[in-house]
This record gives C-alpha cells, sequence and structure tokens, in this order.
C-alpha cells in the first residue's frame, strides 16, 4: 500500500497537477490548490477509514457469540464428518504493547 501510495498515486497526482497549472490564471491557483489539498485528504482519510474497517471485519470472522474459544489443541482433536464445517479458530495472534506502540508478537508474515 506504501508502494502504491508514494509512487504510482503521488506520480499521477503531479502529473495532474502540472496539466492544470498549465491552464490557470494566477486568481484560479490558490482555488485550485485549495481544492486538490481537500480532495487528497478525503481520499487518504477514506483509504485509512476502509483499512482499518477491512482490518476490524478480519477478526470479526472469528468472534464467537458465546465468548468461548477452544484451544486449537481441541480443534484438531475434534472428528469431523465429510459435511461439517471447520470452525474458523485457527488463527492466533499475540499483540504486545511496547512503550506507544502495538506490534504483533510474530511478524505477520510467518503467521
Amino acid at each position: 500500500m506504501r508502494h502504491i501510495l508514494n509512487k504510482e498515486w503521488k506520480d499521477r497526482a503531479v502529473e495532474i497537477l502540472r496539466d492544470e497549472l498549465e491552464n490557470l490564471d494566477r486568481d484560479q491557483t490558490q482555488t485550485f490548490f485549495d481544492s486538490v489539498a481537500t480532495l487528497m485528504s478525503n481520499q487518504a482519510r477514506d483509504l485509512a477509514t476502509n483499512s482499518i474497517n477491512e482490518y476490524v471485519n478480519f477478526f470479526r470472522r472469528f468472534r464467537k457469540e458465546d465468548g468461548k474459544y477452544p484451544l486449537p489443541q481441541e480443534i484438531i482433536a475434534r472428528e469431523y464428518g465429510p459435511d461439517d464445517e471447520f470452525e474458523k479458530t485457527f488463527l492466533t495472534l499475540k499483540i504486545e504493547v511496547k512503550g506507544t506502540e502495538i506490534v504483533f508478537g510474530k511478524n505477520v508474515l510467518e503467521v
């Protein structure tokens, strides 16, 4: 995501700005930049909001209504029939607070 924002999105935005600046007079320039700043701010906020919502929804898939979560060993030991649905409790992540940051116990790419 960072690559997309820093490279592709930024480069395209600069290209559009350069093209538009050639057609603006001095009075329109400030209004144009104010509008662009508002648009970019809204897009960045939407991106952050959507990312957070997807992150929360990912973990909500594993929530149990009764709050009782079996251990992974209990799930593995269960006998399942061919038509039985597996529970979505295979994921275990450890989250730690280090100073002012929240970090995963393991690198997320290793999970």
